[in-house]
C-alpha cells in the first residue's frame, strides 16, 4: 500500500515569472476580529476580494474629474488604492490576502476585467461595497491563517503592488502553500 503525501509548494512557485502582485489587507486596523473572520468568510465563500471607504459611496467609476481631483487632494492614498483596485488590477493578477502584517489568508487571481460596485453588501455590513471576482488557489480558513516566518512591517495599506525587488516579495515567495 503507497502513502500519499501532500506536497507542499512554496508561494514563489506562484510568484515565479510575474512582474508584479498585490498585497491586501482585510480590514487593517479597523474592525473587531469576527468581523475580519465575517469578511474573509463572505470573501472565500463567494470567491471576492473588497474594498471600502466610509466616504466613497458610489461606484468609483462614475465619480466626475473633479469628484476625483478632490478626493486624490485630500486623501492621495486611498486615491491611489481606489485607481489600482477599480483600473488597473486586470484578469490574472495575483492578490495575497493578509490579516494585518504576519497572518496569510490566501492567495488567487482576479478572473474578471474591469470591478464591480454593489451598495447593499456595505449596507448589510456582508462585505465590502467594492469588489472583484477572484479564483482562489488557496483560502485558509480563518482560524487556520499562516504566520509568515517575518512580519512585513510597514505594511499599512490596505492595498500594495509589489514587484520582485520589493522587500515583501521575498518574505511571501517563502509561505509554504
Amino acid at each position: 500500500m503507497s502513502i500519499a503525501r501532500a506536497v507542499k509548494k512554496k508561494l514563489d512557485e506562484y510568484l515565479d515569472g510575474r512582474a508584479y502582485c498585490y498585497i491586501m489587507h482585510l480590514n487593517y486596523n479597523t474592525r473587531t476580529d469576527e468581523d475580519r473572520r465575517m469578511h474573509w468568510t463572505y470573501g472565500k465563500d463567494h470567491r471576492l476580494i473588497g474594498l471600502d471607504r466610509f466616504d466613497v459611496n458610489t461606484d468609483w467609476n462614475c465619480k466626475s474629474d473633479i469628484e476625483k481631483a478632490k478626493f486624490r487632494s485630500q486623501f492621495p492614498q486611498w486615491y491611489s488604492q481606489f485607481e489600482m483596485f477599480c483600473n488597473e488590477m486586470t484578469r490574472n493578477d495575483l492578490i495575497i490576502a493578509m490579516a494585518g502584517y504576519d497572518l496569510f489568508l490566501g492567495f488567487g487571481t482576479v478572473n474578471q476585467d474591469g470591478y464591480n460596485y454593489d451598495p447593499k453588501l456595505k449596507v448589510d455590513r456582508t462585505f465590502f461595497d467594492h469588489t472583484r471576482q477572484m479564483d482562489w488557489v488557496m483560502a485558509l480558513d480563518y482560524d487556520r491563517r499562516i504566520r509568515l516566518s517575518e512580519p512585513l512591517k510597514g505594511f499599512n495599506r490596505t492595498l500594495l503592488k509589489i514587484d520582485p525587488n520589493h522587500k515583501y516579495w521575498k518574505i511571501l515567495a517563502n509561505v509554504e502553500v
